[in-house]
């Protein structure tokens, strides 16, 4: 009698599995850099003790033959660490690019989808400096998720907060779910939703080319306990544009950008894997100047998101 282990997609899972696209892919990634060697075999160790624990991170994507199914998750009967954790020698790369460079290129590779959709990459870097690169599929585990896992593999006491890793916003659910319970602001929602338009003609507006750049900036110094990485993120983001639209010679006030953002919907009890996120649509506050006034701005339309049913709705 088999015991193979089989789950079912939720909507959410098979939204990230079938948005995907080879110029366009479903996968987090989440990097830890160290400033000393690492033993590879401890490493290794420290997989096997600390994540394979996690039944999902043993299960592969089965596609249902009969329409309108949706694949489900399946234990995979010959799975291999093996197949998932490499070492790479970065040392003869350039100090300065090696790292973004082996980001970029990792970025735009998608995962075997005959395997389990993450993989672990420990490189070798210059100075004795080694980096832990650890590759999920968002069908298996949402950003937050991700972020969590590979803190598992560093002794960190205490364990450092991850509501803000990654660019979730983390809203209150009770709000949330009272107001997702009524059928007529979730329809109304939805509607919404299914109806919005396509933003206007822009600059930035084209097919994607499927290259891939990795940046990261100096750390952020937050000003205020309301102040978070994401809405300085943002602002940034928004100011890049800002600039990028006047370089065309457009009028900033006439553009309208908005970004997909993800709505974090765990509770604290809500460890290990899985995707409990959902996406929302954000207007990018282009057309302000001030740095200041982008972060108030992006704090209204995120505080409106969490009073809305919004993240339910897509979640479901």
């Amino acid at each position: 009698m088999s015991t193979t282990i089989r789950q079912s997609f939720s909507p959410v899972e098979l939204a990230w599995i079938r948005n995907q696209k080879p110029e366009n892919l479903s996968i987090t990634t989440v990097v830890l850099v160290c400033g000393e060697g690492l033993d590879p075999t401890c490493v290794k160790a420290r997989i096997e003790d600390r994540l394979l624990a996690e039944g999902r991170l043993r299960q592969h994507v089965v596609h249902s033959q009969r329409p309108l199914s949706r694949p489900r998750w399946q234990e995979h009967v010959e799975f291999q660490l093996a197949n998932h954790f490499f070492l790479v020698d970065l040392r003869d790369r350039p100090r300065d690019t090696a790292l973004t460079q082996w980001l970029a290129q990792l970025a735009a590779q998608p995962l075997d989808e005959e395997l389990p959709l993450w993989q672990i990459l420990l490189g070798r870097l210059a100075d004795e400096r080694m980096a832990i690169v650890f590759r999920l599929h968002a069908a298996l585990a949402d950003s937050h998720a991700a972020a969590r896992l590979a803190l598992r593999l560093i002794d960190v006491e205490p364990s450092p907060p991850t509501t803000e890793i990654g660019l979730e916003h983390v809203i209150p659910r009770r709000p949330l779910r009272e107001r997702a319970g009524g059928a007529a602001a979730a329809t109304r929602t939805l509607c919404q939703l299914i109806t919005s338009r396509v933003d206007r003609d822009n600059p930035f507006r084209g097919p994607p080319t499927g290259e891939k750049r990795i940046h990261w900036s100096a750390p952020v110094v937050l000003l205020e306990p309301s102040d978070t990485p994401a809405y300085r993120f943002l602002a940034a983001l928004a100011g890049a544009r800002r600039r990028a639209v006047q370089r065309h010679d457009t009028p900033a006030d006439d553009v309208a950008l908005r970004a997909i953002v993800s709505l974090d919907l765990r509770t604290p009890e809500e460890v290990g894997v899985g995707t409990r996120s959902a996406t929302a649509l954000l207007r990018l506050p282009v057309a302000i100047g001030a740095q200041e006034g982008r972060i108030a701005a992006l704090r209204d339309t995120l505080d409106r998101l969490a009073r809305s049913p919004e993240g339910f709705v897509l979640l479901g």
